[in-house]
């Protein structure tokens, strides 16, 4: 072999090595559970958040109900002969209880025409999606050019449409941004100002599954950091129900018997659901309330059938196998599937062949699977059903148990649960956590012939860690857009916290802060315990102020420093306030540190400069950290030692050695050892009564206790340079509660607060809590009955 061999074998060894390396690493990728961080929903029955979705599963209760007159008259369009024309045989379906003819266009910044022309479905997206985020404990706003993904499920052909048809030519513009089927994912990540992938998908009834499978996928290469995927379908004019019937896919007293004898076709349903993906290491990272684990998901077709829309059991049972094997699962470890199961006499058996061919005699009757479908509770939500199901699925999880399935009396002949083997929960079903980790599939198929299959993974169990030192007070901000939703949010936090007492108030008020966006009408309240705060909400213990551009901001430096009260209490309960005091004790006398903490007197003049001094510096620190930074700072006397570091104009170390000089044959000395430096932000002298923009020479310390103040002029300044808001770091600080209060002041005041750097020293968890109460206005084209004769 020539060298030249030699030398071609060792780059393609490295290019294997590498290749080989990347291989791995897609793998490491592809197995990497997606974490749900966060759900939103509305859904027939009432059920128009998760909670009350599952007090509607949990209760055996069904979203079916008439057909609400403001869809159409059922009168007019009812006919129990299944072949006539123009007619239908259904008086119900699964609608929601909801006004979906109303709107909050202002909320979300769109014109009140315009709003009339928008498609209800992209809406009720707007809506169920910001919510959704709320639930994760997100700030909707934060997400602002962030690579967030939206994969939307909906289907191509809106009923909206329909009823613009007459004024479709006159308000074009309006017409097609309102109702074009990519807008539906476009019009998310554009208020949201998303740049991840954004995509309309509709493969039928498979949709919001095969939109989940894509959003996991781009989760996983790195496309999207955070992924909103959601399902919708509103019904809104007859004319797809009447084609149904007239083709005789519908049941006729509208309700879903999945598996049962007398399935005679699928219920209508409308509804929509939205999930929050992220990573499994950046939820973990980021703190996030995990929900549950998508484990794995997968897509195919069914290629070649007896007809399009015909399943193909094996191309179903091939899924199955291929989805189960990305989990590293054996279909044995899976407890529970939520079928399609839409009352089809032929496709529900196909499916349980399926499941049964994909299983392969693994499981025993000391082993069932349980299977059901959420289309027995409100019918099938078409392009959101997958959605509305992976919800169940959580909510299930989260409440260790099996709802039942409805409108069951005798098993279809064709389906043979024995085989499986396989049960079917006619009551509320223990699903207990703790014995080995439990899992679900969920299946989709559409009549497309797309089908997809996702195994969902229960949360890990996430252990509290305790607080070696917390705060004995909290702080709960809320706002909004108008005074008016502020106290409809007011009233629901009450509730809220008087329904769920067992609640942490600190997890409650750090979700709150961090974890919902900032608008211009705004509150707070100081408490000590969901009692009391419930107290202060219920009677309206607060005041509301109107803020508008964040407001700058001066620190003030007095020369009396803290109180020894409120110093001793800040040591022991705030982390951050304790390292910047414990920083300065390295430069102090070895016993000051005991002394301080025995809350011994010290009546060293010298020593006392210097510890307020360090209490003063810790406090910024502690302000800083919250988030507060002043465009100005202005020292008074001693104080002015601190409003130079503040300033950047030297460090706390070089004030410390020249605070210990003062008085001493060495001060001239250290002051000219120290070299000066600009200011980082604006420092007002109260020597010259000046907006300073030069260094502060040594002769400037030298000749400090001696030259006259100018403090009052230098005040003045402060307003010259149009700051209103001037926080006194130790004065004003007297105890705990006053500082939450001025803190609470300044966000009332419009200053733009650090909430996760406020508790960011303590182990705070996410929690649940109410969601924004949208202010809704009827936007329906038939309310502007003067745009048919425009021109």
């Amino acid at each position: 072999m020539s060298s030249n061999d030699q030398n071609n074998l060792t780059t393609l060894q490295k290019t294997y090595i590498l290749l080989g390396e990347a291989d791995s690493k897609l793998e490491k990728l592809e197995r990497e559970p997606i974490a749900v961080v966060g759900m939103g929903c509305r859904l027939p029955g009432g059920a128009n958040d998760p909670k009350a979705f599952w007090e509607l599963l949990k209760l055996g209760y069904d979203g079916i109900s008439e057909i609400p007159k403001d869809r159409w008259d059922i009168n007019k369009y009812y006919d129990p002969n299944p072949d006539a024309i123009g007619k239908m045989y259904v008086h119900n379906g699964g609608f929601l209880n909801v006004p979906i003819d109303q709107f909050d266009h202002e909320f979300f910044g769109i014109d009140s025409e315009e709003a009339d022309f928008i498609d209800p479905q992209q809406r009720l997206l707007l809506e169920v999606t910001w919510e959704a985020l709320e639930n994760a404990g997100i700030n909707p706003l934060s997400l602002r050019g962030s690579l967030s993904g939206v994969f939307v499920a909906s289907a191509a052909m809106s009923d909206y449409p329909v009823i613009l048809a007459d004024l479709a030519e006159h308000k074009a513009n309006l017409f097609f941004t309102g109702n074009l089927f990519c807008l539906i994912s476009g019009r998310i990540s554009n208020f949201f100002d998303l740049l991840g992938p954004s995509l309309s998908i509709d493969t039928a009834c498979s949709s919001s599954l095969v939109a989940l499978h894509y959003a996991c996928q781009s989760l996983r290469v790195g496309d999207s950091d955070l992924a909103l995927v959601s399902g919708v379908k509103l019904m809104l004019s007859p004319q797809i129900t009447q084609r149904m019937c007239r083709a005789k896919f519908l049941s006729k007293d509208g309700y879903n018997r999945t598996f049962d004898e007398n399935c005679d076709g699928l219920a209508r349903g409308e509804g929509c659901g939205v999930v929050v993906l992220k990573r499994f290491t950046d939820a973990c990272k980021d703190g996030d309330r995990i929900l549950a684990l998508i484990k794995a998901t997968g897509v195919n077709q069914n290629g070649e059938s007896s007809g399009i829309t015909k399943p193909n059991k094996k191309s179903e049972a091939a899924l199955f196998k291929s989805v189960w094997s990305k989990a590293c699962l054996e279909g044995s470890q899976i407890d529970y599937i939520e079928t399609h199961g839409t009352a089809s006499r032929l496709g529900e058996p196909i499916e349980i062949q399926a499941i049964e061919m994909a299983l392969n005699g693994s499981r025993s009757p000391e082993n069932p699977l349980w299977i059901s479908s959420s289309k027995s509770n409100f019918g099938h939500l078409e392009s959101a059903a997958g959605i509305a199901s992976l919800i169940k699925v959580i909510v299930s999880l989260q409440n260790e148990a099996i709802p039942p399935l409805l409108h069951f009396e005798h098993l279809n002949p064709l389906i043979d649960l024995h085989s499986l083997p396989a049960k079917i929960p006619l009551e509320l079903t223990p699903w207990p956590s703790g014995q080995k980790t439990r899992y679900a599939g969920i299946n989709a198929f559409g009549d497309s012939g797309t089908n997809a299959h996702v195994v969902v993974e229960e949360a890990p169990v996430v252990e509290s860690k305790p607080n070696l030192m917390d705060r004995p007070l909290h702080i709960l901000t809320l706002s909004a857009r108008t005074e008016k939703a502020l106290l409809e949010l007011a009233e629901k936090y009450a509730k809220y916290l008087k329904d769920y007492p067992a609640i942490i108030l600190s997890n409650a008020s750090f979700t709150a802060n961090s974890g919902r966006a900032h608008f211009p009408y705004r509150l707070n309240i100081v408490s000590a315990s969901i009692h009391q705060a419930i107290t202060k909400l219920q009677t309206r213990d607060f005041q509301i102020a109107k803020t508008s551009e964040p407001p700058p901001v001066a620190f003030l430096f007095s020369s009396e420093g803290l109180q020894l009260d409120i110093r001793k209490f800040l040591y022991k309960t705030q982390p951050v306030f304790k390292q910047a005091m414990d920083f300065c004790f390295e430069f102090l006398e070895k016993d000051i540190k005991n002394l301080y903490l025995q809350e011994k007197d010290i009546d060293r003049s010298d020593l006392i400069v210097l510890l307020q001094f360090s209490a003063d510096y810790a406090l910024c620190q502690l302000w800083e950290s919250w988030g507060v930074k002043p465009d100005v700072v202005i020292g008074h006397r001693f104080g002015e030692y601190n409003a130079a570091v503040a300033a950047g104009m030297m460090n706390v170390e070089e004030c410390l050695k020249l605070i210990s000089a003062i008085g001493k044959p060495n001060f001239a000395e250290i002051s000219l050892s120290i070299e000066s430096r600009l200011p980082n932000r604006g420092f007002i002298s109260s020597i010259t009564g000046e907006l300073s923009n030069t260094k502060l020479n040594a002769n400037y310390w030298i000749d400090h206790t001696d030259n006259p103040l100018h403090f009052d002029k230098a005040l003045l300044m402060v307003k010259e340079q149009g700051i209103q808001i001037i926080l006194d770091i130790s004065r004003e600080q007297e105890n705990w509660e006053q500082l939450l209060n001025r803190l609470g002041k300044l966000y009332q005041q419009g200053v733009v607060i650090d909430w996760k750097g406020f508790d960011a020293p303590y182990y705070r968890q996410k929690e649940d809590l109410p969601t924004y109460p949208f202010q809704r206005q009827r936007h329906w084209v038939s309310v502007r009955s003067s745009l048919t004769s425009t021109t």
